[in-house]
């Protein structure tokens, strides 16, 4: 709930440099159509990767996140 009342369109109008963005396809804490929509409006130089079968947490899937990026 929290995460849909944030401010996405004036937090994408404030970031002025290169931006990654990690997407875990399995998160349970931020919906994967919300971090899509997100980037379609940052206007900067910016690199998008998915994490496959990946939950938030991250833990165990640290070597992973490395491979990732």
């Amino acid at each position: 709930m929290v995460i849909r009342n944030l401010n996405s369109i004036g937090i994408a109008e404030k970031l002025k440099r290169n931006i990654s963005i990690i997407q875990l396809t399995d998160d349970d804490g931020l919906e994967p159509e919300l971090v899509k929509r997100f980037d379609t409006l940052l206007d900067v130089e910016k690199n998008y990767h998915e994490m496959l079968n990946t939950k938030h947490d991250l833990i165990g899937d640290e070597e992973k996140l490395i491979n990732t990026v």
